[in-house]
């Protein structure tokens, strides 16, 4: 059974008394209720399309439209025995969608919809925040090879104009032109894990 049930018009934690707590704990002034906490299969649907687990007791999930939310687990494992299990970290990370995506599971008896995630998590634009950091580091990398802009054009065959949007961001660059810039710089792409702290941000 599902952390909540219903009950009447009041949501209960299993066989105990009704909450009355406010979402204040996520950083939202609304009650409880409007905060849209449901047990998986109550209120409004938003399925989650992936789920990874960082630090401090964090989610981070990704919506349809490219959405993703951030979610804090600290205060609800705080707050609820029935979630006190998770701060075990092997446990933590070990969370799964389930069926449908309309929810999440570490075992039988926890659980969480995937409604939560998105009505109290922090939304964030993943994209724009490593695109940001990406770029970051592209310059970091050049000063840090000691190469000019028109340096790395001379290398690379990219116009320096072209390079300089780039590192401002006052451009979208393609693939092949990025990995043409870091070339010159002994750099390449790859695919890692997210990066936390630039997520915390």
């Amino acid at each position: 059974m599902g952390f909540f049930q219903q009950r009447s018009t009041n949501w209960q934690a299993s066989g105990s008394a009704s909450i009355s707590l406010t979402c204040s704990i996520y950083g939202n002034r609304s009650s409880f209720g409007s905060c849209r906490r449901f047990r998986k299969g109550f209120g409004m649907f938003h399925k989650l399309i992936s789920i990874y687990p960082l630090s401090n007791f964090r989610l981070l999930g990704f919506f349809p439209g490219q959405e993703a939310r951030l979610y804090d687990m600290g205060k609800l494992i705080e707050v609820h025995p029935a979630f006190a299990p998770l701060r075990n970290d092997d446990l933590f990370r070990d969370v799964r969608i389930d069926a449908g995506g309309y929810g999440i599971s570490w075992s039988d008896e926890i659980d969480l919809s995937s409604s939560e995630i998105y009505e109290c998590g922090t939304a964030l634009d993943v994209a724009a925040i490593e695109k940001a950091a990406l770029l970051r580091e592209i310059v970091a990398a050049r000063q840090g090879a000691g190469l000019s802009q028109n340096a790395v054009e001379e290398a690379s065959g990219i116009r320096q104009p072209v390079i300089a949007r780039m590192e401002t961001a006052a451009t979208n660059p393609q693939l092949d032109t990025i990995l043409r810039a870091l070339a010159p710089l002994g750099k390449t792409l790859a695919v890692v894990d997210v990066n936390e702290e630039v997520i915390a941000l």
